[in-house]
């Protein structure tokens, strides 16, 4: 990676983590999943599309949440290396 790309990851990163802290988004994402479950289950028993539909929501939802937790930790990796990068080079490693 470059640096110009590093510095984006951390920048996303930084919103990222905002976002999963964010108290508000994190009952909306709990809620989204119980509402989603509770109409899973009162599907009828022969409608096997609404449930599978049901089902890959709230895997969705998982999944947004989980998109967030990788941009976080990829943006301390990013921010690791510019940290690395940005340390006076020494002629000789002991």
């Amino acid at each position: 990676m470059d640096n110009v790309t590093d510095l984006e990851a951390v920048r996303s990163a930084e919103s990222a983590e905002r976002l999963l802290k964010d108290a508000a988004l994190k009952r909306a994402f709990e809620q989204c999943e119980e509402d989603y479950l509770k109409a899973l289950l009162h599907v009828a028993d022969n409608d096997d599309l609404g449930r599978f539909r049901f089902a890959e929501a709230i895997k969705v939802c998982k999944m947004v949440r989980r998109h967030l937790s990788v941009a976080v930790e990829n943006g301390k990796l990013s921010a690791k290396v510019l940290e690395e990068v940005s340390k006076p080079k020494s002629r000789f490693r002991f």
